[in-house]
Order: structure tokens, then sequence, then C-alpha cells
């Protein structure tokens, strides 16, 4: 049995897990965790940090235990092993007896390591369509002629629909040209102007991010709040800018939308001041070709007919999708079963196990609590800060579109507003959407963030 097999079972289990959870928990208790040994009943894992394992262990354990077993068509018990790696031994192989387990497809690393590129992130297998062109095009434009136009370039979606996975096609194109890029997430970026000050050591700072050709950063919400970070940033850009280096941020949202992400005006303007491109989710024919794509890169062959009943569903994002092919050809290899209908149909099941219902409405006032950057309790206060009114109003038309609350409940529930207060507020949402497709994506971006808090069970 192959000496490997314990960290490639890990590998999808990780695939899987990562459109379980959500992403701070994923970066903070998984990310960077090995599967070291198997045998008949027992899966160990390896965990750095002892409160990680203690996370994991009263949190996760039985979601983990879960996956594994749908991978393996087997139970096991989940145990986590704690200590340096240099301390572990050698993974064991594999010990398992049954007939069906075999190499496992390894899934992909489910997260970037900061600084680096990611191999499989290239222009060569960013599938192009409708709901992305403008930003694949705005990306190749900046990696042919980098700091000459588009300068910045802001790329905007909802997640796992392909910003990330441009920001490293460029990276790698500029590289390629001999030109220093550097990638990173905003709160790496944050995290290193905190220890530059603990250390006090503000010229490596500066000298690792002014002395760049091209500056990559993902998840620009980051700064949101942090207000001696973005003065440094404001001034790191300013350097880049001037010295015309390109600089490519991505975001989750618009930059018409950030008011309430605390930050300041003057950064907002630069960010504005290039060129700003969106994703959408994409159509059932990009949606097709993504599968089509990955399916060859894993070396499998897929009817037709059953990569479109994958593409069918419209709620899926990218990431979504190459998991559930991820998992098909996972369970494939490891019980020597056919892709068919039959696997295509128990492993979609399983992926929405947990049906949706109708959106509870705290999830939803906690979600436009969490975009906008607000305590709660601003929601139904007495406040009538124009912005604040809008997130209020935004908060009644997805509760009333979302549930079957009635106005007077929505209006206890928004601090005891009347009816006529929240027919009003319906309606100036109704025109917005209507007339304005920024503010309109707004929203539906709040809807599915407050569709989202499904993403820890325990």
């Amino acid at each position: 049995m192959n000496s490997k097999g314990p960290g490639q079972i890990w590998e999808a289990a990780l695939g899987e897990l990562q459109l379980q959870v959500n992403r701070a928990s994923f970066n903070t208790f998984l990310k960077g965790t090995k599967g070291v040994h198997l045998t008949h009943e027992v899966f160990t894992i390896h965990v750095e940090k002892a409160f990680a394992a203690e996370w994991l262990e009263k949190r996760m354990r039985p979601l983990i235990e879960k996956t594994i077993a749908g991978i393996l068509q087997q139970q096991v018990e989940v145990r986590f092993k704690v200590g340096t790696e240099e301390s572990l031994p050698e993974p064991a192989a594999t010990e398992l007896t049954s007939p069906n387990i075999k190499e496992p497809i390894a899934a992909p690393q489910p997260s970037n390591r900061w600084g680096k590129l990611n191999p499989n992130f290239n222009f060569d297998n960013f599938v192009v369509g409708s709901s992305n062109r403008l930003a694949h095009a705005a990306a190749y434009a900046v990696a042919d002629n980098p700091g000459k136009s588009f300068n910045p370039l802001y790329i905007y979606s909802a997640p796992g629909l392909g910003k990330t996975h441009l920001l490293h096609a460029i990276g790698h194109a500029v590289t390629a040209k001999g030109l220093n890029a550097l990638y990173v997430s905003m709160e790496q970026y944050v995290n290193d102007y905190v220890t530059s000050i603990r250390e006090h050591a503000p010229a490596a700072f500066r000298d690792k991010y002014r002395n760049v050709d091209v500056l990559l950063i993902d998840d620009i919400q980051f700064l949101s709040g942090k207000d001696s970070t973005q003065e440094q940033f404001f001034h790191t850009f300013n350097h880049l800018h001037n010295e015309s280096r390109q600089i490519v941020l991505t975001c989750d949202r618009a930059p018409t939308s950030i008011t309430f992400l605390q930050l300041e005006d003057r950064l907002v303007s630069r960010f504005q001041g290039g060129l700003t491109a969106d994703i959408q989710r994409p159509d059932i024919e990009t949606r097709l070709a993504i599968l089509h794509n990955k399916a060859k890169k894993l070396g499998c062959s897929v009817n037709e007919d059953l990569l479109v009943i994958m593409a069918k569903p419209s709620s899926k994002n990218i990431r979504e999708l190459e998991g559930t092919l991820n998992k098909v050809v996972a369970i494939s290899q490891l019980t020597k079963r056919p892709i068919n209908l039959d696997l295509i149909s128990e492993v979609m099941a399983s992926d929405h196990s947990q049906p949706q219902q109708n959106i509870n409405p705290g999830a939803i006032i906690d979600a436009v609590a969490r975009y906008f950057t607000l305590d709660k309790l601003d929601l139904s206060g007495s406040s009538r800060v124009k912005e604040l009114v809008s997130a209020r109003h935004i908060a009644m038309y997805l509760i009333r579109q979302e549930t079957n609350k009635s106005l007077s409940e929505i209006g206890q529930l928004l601090g005891n507003r009347n009816a006529n207060t929240i027919s009003h507020g319906l309606q100036k949402i109704e025109e917005l959407m209507k007339s304005d497709q920024g503010f309109r994506r707004t929203v539906l971006e709040i809807r599915d963030l407050s569709s989202s808090k499904r993403s820890l069970s325990a």
C-alpha cells in the first residue's frame, strides 16, 4: 500500500472541509494539518498547536470523522497528534485491508501560502466566460504591461469566483518577465506591519513592500477599521503608484459599497483611480467548461451528460463546483466505483444533506452588521445617519424577501418600528434594486452571506 495514503486522504478531506467551515476557522485550525497515520480504526492528524487540537477535538471531530468516512466508505476514529513536525514519526503506510481502498486522488492544497504563488493558478487554466471576461482581460493587460495602464486594478466578487486565481496568474506572468512580484493577503500585510512595530523594524517592512515591481493584495476588506495600518498602506500605495509600479487589489465588494468598511476616503478614491472589474457567478456554459478543465487536470474521463448534471446548480461557485468533482473522483478512485449517475447523485445529495431552510432573520441582521462593520444594536437603534438608515432598510428588505415575517414582526425585530416605516423602507430598496446594479449586487452579496452562516455545526 502506498506510504502516502494518509496524507492524500487528508488532502481530499481538507478539500471538502474547506467548503463546510468558514474561512477564518479553516485557516486558524485546519490549515497546515497533516494526515500522518491510518490503521483499521484510527486516523491520526498532526496539529502543531495544542489549542488548535483541543478546538478541533471539541468542535469539529464529528464533522471530520464523517468527511473521512465518506471518502473511505468506512468508519474511523479521528485522533489529533500535537507537536512539531520534526517530532512526528514518518507517515505510516495505510493499514486498511479493505479491497476497496486504493490510492486516492490528491486534492489541491486548500489555501495559498502567504507570499508564494500557487502553480495551479495561471492564465492557461482560467476558464473565461461572460461572467468574468472583463476581469480576465484587465488582468491579462496588466500582466502584459504592468504599471502602464489600469493602475491600480481592483477586482471584486463574492467568494470562490476566481479573484485569487487572477492575482496568482498575474504574478506568474510578470515573474516570467523577470519582474519582482509579491502576493500577500491584506491580513498578512496587517500582521507584517504589527510585527514591524513590535520588533522596531519599520525599514524591513518598507523594503519588503516598496521594493517590488508588482504588488498583489488579496482581500483588501481586512484593512477595515485599522487606522494606523491604513496610514501605512496609503504611503505604500502612493510610493508604488508614483514609481509606476503595478498594484492589483481584490475585495468582496465594489469600492462604491465599502462606505462602512471604515476606510479613509483618500484610500477609496485611489482604489477607484484605476480600473474596477467585477466577477459574477458563472453561467451554465462557463460552469460546464470549468468542470471539463478540472476533469482534464485530474486525468479522468467523465461523460458529458454527467458533467452537465454537476454544472446545473446555479448557486455553486467555482470552488464548490471543483469540490464536487474532486469528491466524485476521489470516491471513484478509493472504492473503484465507476463515475456514473448513481455516484454523482450520491455526492450531490451529501453536499446538500443539510437542506437550507428560510434564512433566519437573526442571520440576516448579523450579515448586514458584519458587511457594514456595524454593531447589531445600531440596526435597531434610533440613529438617522444616512448610511445606517440604508443598512437598516436592506435588513428590512432581506427579512421580508427571505422569511415569512409580517411587516409588524419585522418592525419589532428592528427597534419596534411601525408597519408604515417598514413599508416605506422596502419601497426605497425595491426602487434602488431596479435602478442601481451596484446596489443590487451589494444586497445579493449580503443575502449570500446570511445564507452561509450554516458553516459551522458546533
